[in-house]
């Protein structure tokens, strides 16, 4: 960090000591337990099916809530559309979260999960439905959606943006019913914001299982894991519908992305998405250098590849029709796979496929190495609209590499040897530069504390902040997982490590007391929004076409010309195949891809049209709630 930001923190830490001060540890186990409560609120109770007209909304019992938003920027109409028009989404990714974040705050003590545990058995017997029913029941590959069956292959799609499709020969009167059932009425005469809306309805959604999907579902089972001698039903369940993680693994060995090919039993496994390719450019040219881009393999997002996807094009694709490296994924990867190996899952059948596997050992490896780079080069930070192609927000990047730190650093003694590497590579990125951009992103008020904005709302003047109470919560968790060490005590699990900077210890103490008073009811009215998923198309940057590739064919095998426009992408296959040496790809950055210039420069979530983003309060709730537990653990057992 520079003497600038340093000069900046000192007085700022000054100054916010006044605000933290006022708030007591009791008071936050206060607003913790009120936060459990607003969470039971945003569980859905019982099933019930969509219905066109008059709209109701399809849910499913034991979710927790999460909506589709649009981010629209310019004006008061479109501010009052961002917020108000909201999808609800029946969808696995965000329980599984909420979930296992209310189990890590149960382990630490700061709520009691024992009288909820039928809601969780719901929660959990729900999860289990979104199991990939195109492979043997025993292999825990998920899909974001539910599937149904459609000519014989189970398509994932979401319930209220695929079932209004049957209603299409009525479609204006069902937008029109949607504006009336959100409120939004005086916005029927606004021609774009309708367009927008009968897109969204109208568009295909029909993806396959996910590498992230995936990895979320481990995390919740090496948690519960962890919790098993008090909810051995619980547990017990999880390990009932996903018996074979070895050989989740081995998919996602089978369709990673291996820049110089491998020897894997998939075909194409050294073509990428040409957005991923243009981040990881730089990154394999060094790998290349140093002779170590062969054997290289980086886990992908999709457990699919082109020669399986041509068959069941119709009921299952790829977005684009072509893989891609998301570092939130890969994140998450990393999450889940270690807590399957050093919670010994499958009665430590994951852990022994571990230590046996040379490819996954590598995979593994190669994943660590590639979200240290990403922090360390700055790459994630200046460029996340393609680098987090489905994660909007830094702060959930960080986040999800640092709770991976702390994992690892709670088990050291008895990592594999990958690990202990993957340990200390992402240890040192976020002590180092991503404990810096942190610090340089946070903001101050010497009236209610330090927090952090990401983008939501921001495009007005003055900013509204709309994803300030999830992207604080989510920094808290970040600068705990990073300089936090555990700790053999289980009633004070975590403490500061030795080495930990004031500036940090300030931020959190004063960032806790902030979501203490402003995460329910507080004085600035905050809402508990948050873009904390997306699809992988935003801003105009985000579009794959205008990125440089060499493999340039319809999905029939018929070649077109990647230079002009072409006629049916929707069927078009555009990524880069193999390594392309870097001065032939210089030059393919100076030329124009299907009529368009490549984006050189990101300029922001906010800086054209609309888009689709998923909002959870519940992710809000139970991010905060986790926050604050974690600080009231290191606070009381300091004190």
């Amino acid at each position: 960090m520079g003497l600038t930001h340093m000069i900046r923190y000192a007085v700022f830490s000054l100054l916010m000591l006044a605000v933290a001060a006022a708030v007591s540890t009791s008071d936050m186990r206060s607003t913790i337990q009120r936060l459990l409560t607003a969470l039971h609120k945003e569980r859905v109770p019982e099933t019930v099916a969509f219905r066109p007209i008059p709209p109701r909304w399809a849910e499913m019992k034991g979710l927790y809530k999460s909506y589709v938003h649009i981010n629209t920027v310019g004006g008061e109409a479109m501010d009052l559309f961002r917020r108000e028009f909201a999808v609800p989404d029946s969808n696995m990714f965000v329980t599984s979260f909420v979930l296992t974040a209310l189990l890590e705050a149960h382990q630490l003590g700061t709520i009691d999960l024992t009288p909820y545990q039928s809601e969780l058995a719901d929660s959990l017997a729900t999860v289990a439905l979104f199991r990939d029913k195109n492979r043997p029941p025993s292999v825990p590959s998920y899909v974001f959606w539910p599937q149904t069956l459609v000519n014989g292959t189970w398509s994932a799609g979401s319930m209220n943006l695929v079932d209004p499709l049957a209603y299409l020969g009525k479609v204006d009167e069902f937008v029109e019913a949607v504006f009336k059932l959100m409120h939004l009425e005086e916005l029927l005469a606004d021609a774009e914001l309708v367009q927008m809306v009968v897109a969204i309805f109208t568009q295909a959604f029909r993806i396959p299982p996910d590498t992230d999907d995936s990895s979320v579902n481990l995390a919740l089972g090496g948690t519960l894991r962890l919790l098993a001698g008090q909810f051995p039903t619980l547990y017990a369940n999880w390990e009932a519908h996903n018996t074979d993680i070895a050989s989740l693994f081995a998919l996602e060995t089978q369709y990673s992305y291996k820049p110089l090919g491998g020897n894997g039993s998939t075909a194409m496994t050294d073509l990428i998405d040409p957005r991923t390719y243009f981040v990881l450019s730089a990154y394999l040219d060094q790998l290349n250098a140093q002779g170590e881009l062969n054997g290289t393999a980086f886990p992908t997002t999709w457990l699919l590849d082109i020669p399986a996807e041509v068959p069941i094009w119709m009921e299952e694709a790829m977005p684009f029709n072509t893989d891609n490296v998301d570092l939130c994924v890969v994140a998450n990867f990393l999450y889940g796979s270690s807590h399957a190996v050093v919670q010994g899952l499958n009665n430590g059948r994951a852990r022994a496929f571990f230590e046996s596997n040379t490819e996954f050992q590598n995979l593994y490896l190669s994943a660590a190495k590639l979200l240290s780079w990403g922090i360390m080069s700055g790459t994630v930070a200046a460029r996340p609209d393609i680098s987090l192609l489905y994660y909007p927000s830094l702060y959930d990047f960080m986040w999800m590499v640092s709770r991976t730190a702390f994992l690892l650093n709670q088990n050291a003694a008895s990592l594999p040897p990958q690990m202990s590497q993957a340990l200390q590579l992402l240890g040192d990125a976020m002590q180092s530069a991503g404990t810096a951009k942190l610090l340089e992103l946070a903001q101050s008020d010497a009236k209610h504390g330090t927090y952090w904005d990401d983008f939501l709302g921001d495009a007005e003047k003055p900013p509204q902040g709309e994803d300030r109470l999830f992207s604080t919560a989510l920094a808290v968790n970040t600068f705990i997982s990073t300089w936090a060490q555990p700790t053999a005590n289980s009633k004070c699990p975590m403490q500061w490590s030795a080495s930990t900077p004031a500036s940090v210890k300030s931020a959190v103490q004063s960032a806790a007391a902030f979501l203490n008073n402003q995460t329910l009811d507080g004085s600035l009215k905050l809402l508990p929004m948050n873009a904390f998923f997306s699809g992988s198309m935003k801003v105009n940057s985000c579009l794959p076409f205008s990125y440089p590739g060499n493999y340039n064919r319809f999905l029939n095998g018929t070649w077109f010309d990647p230079h002009n426009a072409a006629n049916g992408v929707a069927e078009a296959v555009w990524g880069v195949e193999g390594y392309v040496p870097p001065v032939q790809y210089k030059a393919m950055l100076s030329q124009t891809w299907f009529n368009m210039s490549v984006p050189m420069e990101f300029d922001g979530f906010n800086s054209n049209g609309g888009w689709p983003f998923w909002s959870s309060p519940s992710m809000t709730y139970s991010l905060s709630l986790l926050a604050l537990s974690q600080y009231v653990i290191i606070d009381e057992c300091s004190s």
